[in-house]
């Protein structure tokens, strides 16, 4: 039976395979824009998965998107245990579109079962603006 011990959210996620670490930098809090629609640039998604040592090595995985009832889109993922019983699923989705002010929600699904998901607010921070420092 799968099951899954995390699901983050960050722009950029590094796996130092020497050491079997990972790093997020900056983690997903909350999400400020300008204005809408807006968008994001890029989302790393980082999902851990355990099996048990009789399921199978291979899975097919679904990240979904949504904001609010709305879903943006769908990122299919495979992921291959190989002898082990954990994997860790590191996704780079880029060019998320924010068409409206919600709750943005990143889910980790197998068979359409939810496994994890990270959810973070987007909201409005006012007019772009901008500060001369040099000139």
């Amino acid at each position: 039976m799968l099951t899954c011990r995390l699901v983050a959210c960050a722009e950029t996620i590094i796996r130092d395979a020497a050491q079997n670490t990972v790093s997020l930098i900056n983690v997903l809090e909350d999400i400020q824009v300008p204005a809408f629609p807006g968008g994001i640039f890029k989302i790393t998604v980082l999902g851990m998965v355990n099996r048990a040592q009789n399921d199978p090595a291979e899975y097919d995985f679904v990240i979904v998107i949504t904001l609010g009832d709305d879903e943006l889109g769908r990122v299919p993922v495979h992921a291959d245990f190989t002898d082990k019983v954990s994997s860790r699923i590191i996704a780079v989705l880029q060019g998320i579109p924010l068409p409206q002010p919600g709750v943005l929600r990143v889910a980790l699904r197998h068979n359409e079962t939810e496994l994890g998901a990270w959810s973070v607010t987007v909201t409005q921070r006012g007019p772009l603006v901008a500060e001369v420092v040099a000139q």
